[in-house]
């Protein structure tokens, strides 16, 4: 809605009521505040209703749980923030419970955010946009939902095959985050032996790596490519007219320094490095290990680490997902 649009309207109702309310709402600050609103709405990127709902954490279902009981124990008069600060104190304090009630009460707020999550999944694979909410993902920067499935790592092919079996032999009172911590530590025990023991991951590795290459080139190509012609600028920097003495044209010295000619980038033109490409693939397993109030600072630090002990062919890997 324009601001012309909207005025019209207010003051019509207003002129009904009171003319001194008028000449207040179309004061300078009012109408610059208005227009700053009004500008913020139509940034927002619209929300597909058809788009599937994003998946739940076991915190989140703990919260659904319990947030009936912790209002009546507030009683009316409590905030929301109140009630929420509460939960995040009653969610803590199970977390740290050993006892076998507690940990089956965890173990079931971890499975409903399991197979939430998997529904989501299955929902996000055979979902398709409309045009509408294509062109806004577009336009807003998001992430195409067309776009190809990125190659997975030869950490992550391993840790696909073995779960289970991590699973089974850490028992049914396992956590989340000890499969994840039993999986790197057997991964760190695999390579220990060579490359030979890893080189069935690294080659399914290798072999999605080129199917994501190939997709992704094919999925480019599709695209309407962004107009590249960019139009000169002329600058506003005027120079002196040279002085002539004695009938010999004397240009004056110029104190700017020579300025390098950069020619302008394309749109989408910066180049993600491998590391970039390991902590947008890696960054939401590593918030689950790390659990719910994790600050950013301590995502990006395990991130480093996890880099770290990374091998140079798993490095390659990413060098090869970041280039494509």
């Amino acid at each position: 809605m324009k601001p012309a649009t909207l005025n019209t309207f207010v003051k019509k109702f207003l002129s009904e009521h009171d003319e001194a309310l008028v000449e207040s709402w179309m004061e300078t600050d009012n109408q610059k505040r208005l227009k700053s609103l009004i500008n913020r709405s139509e940034n927002v990127a619209k929300k597909d209703p058809d788009a599937p709902k994003r998946a739940k954490s076991a915190y989140l279902f703990f919260c659904d749980d319990q947030r009936a009981a912790v209002k009546k124990s507030l009683g009316d008069e409590a905030e929301a923030t109140a009630v929420t600060k509460q939960l995040g104190v009653l969610w803590k304090e199970l977390k740290g419970k050993k006892d076998k009630k507690s940990l089956a009460a965890m173990q079931k707020y971890v499975d409903s955010a399991t197979e939430d999550k998997s529904r989501y999944e299955t929902e996000k694979s055979s979902y398709v946009p409309s045009d509408e909410f294509l062109k806004t993902s577009r336009k807003s920067g998001k992430k195409d939902p067309l776009a190809p499935k990125r190659a997975q790592s030869a950490y992550l092919y391993f840790c696909a095959e073995e779960r289970d079996n991590v699973k089974k032999s850490l028992g049914a009172d396992a956590q989340q985050t000890d499969v994840t911590r039993e999986l790197g530590s057997r991964w760190n025990a695999l390579k220990e032996k060579g490359a030979q023991a890893v080189s069935k991951y690294n080659a399914m590795a290798h072999a999605d790596a080129e199917r994501y290459k190939n997709e992704k080139a094919q999925f480019d190509s599709s695209r309407p490519q962004a107009a590249t012609d960019v139009q000169p600028t002329t600058s506003k920097r005027t120079t002196k007219k040279s002085v002539t003495i004695k009938d010999e044209p004397v240009a004056p010295k110029s104190t700017a320094k020579a300025s390098k000619v950069v020619p302008p980038k394309a749109a989408g033109e910066r180049k993600t490095t491998a590391y970039q490409a390991f902590c947008s693939e890696q960054r939401e397993a590593v918030k689950a290990e790390l659990g719910a109030g994790v600050k950013p600072a301590e995502v990006t630090k395990a991130l480093g680490a996890r880099w770290k002990a990374l091998s140079d062919e798993d490095k390659q890997l990413y060098s090869d997902m970041a280039s494509s």
